[in-house]
């Protein structure tokens, strides 16, 4: 990695990796709080490492909240998207580019998938909207996907060809937390729907803002659960292609996102609840099978696929 310092690229050091480290640490216990705990059991550098690229993510969700109708936010995306070729070159501007180039070079990440989140999140700014299904799937398996695709070689995988089962599973995670998010994310202007499902199912979107049931809001659940059952099954084959603490890590996240899916699909108005889909009972249950190491519980991972 380049120690040179140009323009306002940063001189790279021990200490400002460190720092690095420590910012997107804080920055994603902090967004993912709901959810630290499922790493709780991996090695100190592997944490760390993860946390990097979910604040690779978290740039990336920002620009989920622009708008490109008058070409400023483009340009904010070309020039995050140019920091983000610099910093895959080892020219980082900030102490968090360079924790997040270390992980790349450490645990050899593609660079591919991050470039394919930022596509992601570009093809939303400029259309804030998905006609068809295909089209969401795309988004979630460039963004969602990617993610997880990046994160499996932090999480032990090998060479083996996990990276079908990687998208899919991060796409029914993707796809299960818009869903039961459908309310807020709409109260923030993010459709994050196929018009075309709307269309199908006669759901009325402003009777879903002001969480009103509806037989159309049920049609509508049923469909896109019926998609995402497929992709956890898929997705759920990736638990075998890491090592035992990547594998705890994975099954809990699993175990969590296939008991808010199981939730949603059996009680479509959940997604309605004010509080969420999950109650504290159930989260605490979750939680602490983890912490017992009793996690992996969900049908979609396989009686003996985690310990």
């Amino acid at each position: 990695m380049s120690t040179e310092t140009i323009d306002d690229h940063i001189t790279i050091s021990g200490a400002v990796i460190e720092r690095g480290y420590r910012s997107c640490f804080a920055t994603s216990r902090k967004f993912y709080s709901e959810a630290a705990w499922m790493t709780a059991n991996l090695p100190t550098a592997k944490r760390l490492a993860i946390a990097a690229v979910g604040w690779h993510l978290i740039r990336c969700l920002d620009f989920l909240d622009l708008e490109s109708f008058d070409g400023l936010s483009l340009d904010v995306w070309k020039e995050s998207l140019y920091e983000l070729s610099d910093t895959l070159a080892g020219k980082c501007r900030t102490p968090q580019d360079a924790a997040l180039a270390d992980t790349l070079h450490r645990f050899k990440i593609p660079k591919e998938h991050l470039l394919a989140m930022m596509t992601a999140a570009d093809s939303w700014i400029r259309t804030q909207q998905f006609e068809t299904h295909d089209q969401l799937e795309l988004f979630t398996a460039q963004f969602g996907g990617n993610m997880m695709a990046a994160c499996v070689p932090i999480l032990g995988g090998g060479e083996s060809d996990h990276f079908t089962h990687a998208i899919q599973c991060g796409q029914a995670i993707q796809l299960t937390h818009m869903l039961a998010n459908l309310v807020p994310n709409l109260k923030k202007h993010h459709h994050f729907y196929a018009t075309d499902d709307v269309r199908q199912t006669g759901l009325s979107v402003t009777r879903t803002m002001m969480r009103q049931s509806s037989p159309p809001l049920k049609q509508f659940v049923r469909l896109q659960t019926a998609r995402i059952e497929k992709l956890f099954i898929g997705g759920g084959q990736l638990i075998s292609c890491l090592d035992f603490d990547g594998k705890r890590s994975l099954a809990s996240l699993l175990d969590y996102y296939w008991t808010v899916f199981t939730t949603i699909r059996a009680h479509p108005d959940s997604i309605l609840h004010p509080a969420g889909v999950l109650g504290k009972r159930t989260r605490l249950g979750l939680r602490t099978r983890h912490m017992l190491g009793t996690e992996g519980k969900s049908p979609i991972i396989g009686a003996g696929a985690v310990h």
